[in-house]
């Protein structure tokens, strides 16, 4: 039944479309507006290097990711 119920939302998850065009990261002490697409930050931060984006924190340090 698990199985059914995994394949069900896996294709259903699947078909959907978000719409996404963009996508970078910043670190949460950054303070960016919901619909900026040509902030300078965009391009090259701490935590995104225009490819990957990489989370860190200290032991037992409470991360935010969105």
């Amino acid at each position: 039944m698990r199985v059914l119920i995994a394949a069900a939302l896996l294709l259903v998850a699947t078909t959907a479309q978000a719409g996404v065009r963009r996508v970078w990261a910043v670190s949460d002490g950054d303070k960016i507006e919901r619909d900026a697409q040509h902030h300078p930050l965009s391009v090259r931060n701490a935590v995104w290097d225009g490819r990957v984006a990489r989370v860190f924190g200290a032991r037992n340090e409470i991360i935010a990711f969105r």
